[in-house]
């Protein structure tokens, strides 16, 4: 990260103003603490005449310029601070990003400074330790300059990025959470590249809640088949999470087009068809087909025996289906046929099956029918209802999980792209 031209402008302005604004005294003794905030002329004249060369981006000439001031016998304070200031400068132009560090840090601990001096060359110093890879002392100077209520937008994201480069991940932890959260909040998200820097740091700590909470903003903003992938893998493999819902993990990679294994479409089909739900399994074996992915190699024939076996069974549940829902059925039962009718593209008598069973009550997971209840809306078109609903599911199985990443999905996919729409 190089530093901005306002950076390195608004320091060489601080060392013109600072010179020029110095009144000179004629040679004297060495001064005691308490002299006036003077240039001697001895000092003052190379010092102007490095100004000049600086104007000019001459920073080599500058820079002997400034240490002929310096060699100038017992400098004053104010003088030593003023030459360390334009040091700085100069330094800078020539590369020399590490004594440009070491002249700033010399000039702000002169304590002669006023406030917003010591915000301009804190954020300087920021800059040049970055370039310098002495990326502590970056991310401490960004630090005190955010402290100091500097204005420097881009000091929050280089103080992250000095963090993570120095492998103080809970620091960049520490920080990047809660700005991140606030951005994302206020409808101003932080760029991708800086939220992998917390995924990745989270990754560094052991986090793995943040790290999906991480993955989560990716996904909000920037989703992509990798970081589908990722999460998903991430929620099968969690503590706690139940296993028949990994149908809807199934469910939510096709929709993200994240299905490619060819047992995935496998164990997503019999999954399906051990709930019930045949013509939604022949919707993932038949994607399966579509892709290339079955009915070649070693377990062609048995994927055409499963395809087969599928196939009869859903054609006898849509038969059975055309009579609709049915009533004085038990809640479960009659969810359990509303999904199934959801699957075969009867979206509107089939949601309101699954609306009157879950109002009813007596279902065996609530939450996990206000899931499935969410991804039959999204797979009708109605987005908004959808998003809604998964806002209602909670619990610690995986389910809330997976309603919230369906949420992320819903605000950015086409419904047409959820299976089982018809």
């Amino acid at each position: 990260m190089k530093p901005s031209k306002t950076s390195l402008q608004a320091a060489c302005a601080l060392a013109a103003s600072l010179l020029l604004g110095s009144a000179y005294a004629q040679p004297a003794p060495a001064p005691a603490a308490s002299a006036p905030l003077t240039l001697r002329a001895e000092v003052g004249k190379p010092l102007l005449e490095a100004q000049a060369l600086l104007k000019d981006k001459k920073y080599t000439e500058a820079l002997a310029k400034i240490k002929e001031a310096e060699a100038v016998p017992n400098l004053t304070p104010y003088e030593k601070m003023v030459s360390e200031r334009m040091h700085g400068v100069a330094a800078s132009g020539v590369g020399d990003h590490a004594a440009a560090v070491a002249a700033f840090d010399a000039a702000i601990a002169s304590g002669l400074l006023k406030p917003d001096e010591e915000s301009t060359l804190t954020d300087a110093i920021a800059r040049e330790a970055f370039n310098a890879k002495n990326f502590k002392r970056s991310a401490e100077a960004a630090n005190r300059e955010i402290e100091l209520g500097g204005k420097d937008a881009l000091m929050h994201e280089l103080r992250i990025k000095a963090y993570y480069l120095a492998s103080d991940y809970a620091a960049v932890v520490r920080y990047a959470r809660p700005e991140f959260d606030a951005a994302e909040a206020a409808g101003h998200p932080a760029n991708e590249s800086m939220l992998r820097v917390l995924a990745s740091s989270y990754n560094k700590v052991g986090d793995q809640a943040g790290y999906a909470h991480a993955l989560e903003l990716l996904l909000a903003r920037y989703p992509n088949s990798d970081y589908w992938l990722d999460r998903l893998a991430r929620l099968a493999n969690q503590t706690g999470f139940a296993d028949p819902l990994m149908l809807d993990v199934y469910r939510l990679k096709a929709a993200t087009g994240t299905m490619t294994d060819t047992d995935d479409f496998v164990q997503a089909a019999q999954r399906a068809l051990a709930v019930g739900l045949p013509i939604e399994a022949r919707t993932f074996i038949e994607a399966g087909y579509k892709a290339g992915k079955l009915g070649i190699g070693a377990g062609a024939a048995n994927e055409k025996k499963l395809r087969d076996s599928i196939a009869q069974t859903a054609a006898e549940d849509e038969k059975a289906l055309r009579g609709g829902a049915g009533g004085g059925r038990k809640s479960q039962s009659q969810f359990d046929t509303g999904q199934e009718m959801v699957m075969a593209g009867q979206f509107g008598p089939g949601i309101a099956a699954m609306e009157q069973a879950l109002a009813q009550g007596g279902l065996k997971q609530p939450d996990w029918a206000r899931l499935h209840l969410g991804e039959a809306y999204l797979a009708s078109g109605n987005q908004a209802k959808a998003v809604e609903t998964f806002k209602t599911v909670t619990g610690t199985d995986g389910a809330a999980d997976l309603a919230r990443l369906w949420a992320i999905h819903a605000a950015y996919v086409k419904p047409a792209a959820v299976p089982g729409k018809g």
